[in-house]
């Protein structure tokens, strides 16, 4: 497994654990450098983990998911850093006004973003690129 394919499985490999407990034990399993207690689920699971285990931005992004997994569909976000920097208020430092994205700056003020600071995922800047990117969708 590689990173963009764990990001593009979260969901559909961690939806329906127990968020808070699973975190718990992923630090756990970070902390002991013992990760058998999280496999044997299912083989895509035990991939991410193992991926997980190897890769600290993708073991932290896991840990992200699960933060906002109830609150928020990361899915409907150009990535899961958008959604999870711009929701969870003790991290926050991006806005979002409409799908438009921007860094947060001190007294109220924010500078607008066309890609992901964190992993380079370029999104739409303008209404005619949301429009166009909506229609390529489709």
């Amino acid at each position: 497994m590689n990173c963009s394919k764990l990001h593009d499985s979260l969901h559909d490999l961690f939806c329906d654990i127990d968020s808070e407990k699973y975190r718990t034990a992923l630090k756990t399993a970070y902390q002991n450098e013992e990760w058998s207690a999280l496999l044997g689920v299912s083989g895509g699971r035990d991939a991410a983990i193992n991926h997980a285990s190897e890769c600290s931005d993708c073991l932290n992004d896991l840990l992200a998911y699960l933060e906002i997994r109830d609150a928020v569909d990361y899915r409907e976000y150009p990535c899961l850093h958008l959604a999870y920097y711009s929701t969870v208020e003790a991290v926050r430092c991006i806005d979002n006004d409409y799908g438009f994205f921007s860094i947060r700056l001190p007294e109220n003020e924010a500078i607008g973003i066309g890609c992901c600071p964190w992993c380079g995922i370029s999104f739409p800047t303008s209404h005619a690129e949301m429009a166009e990117a909506k229609k390529t969708k489709s």
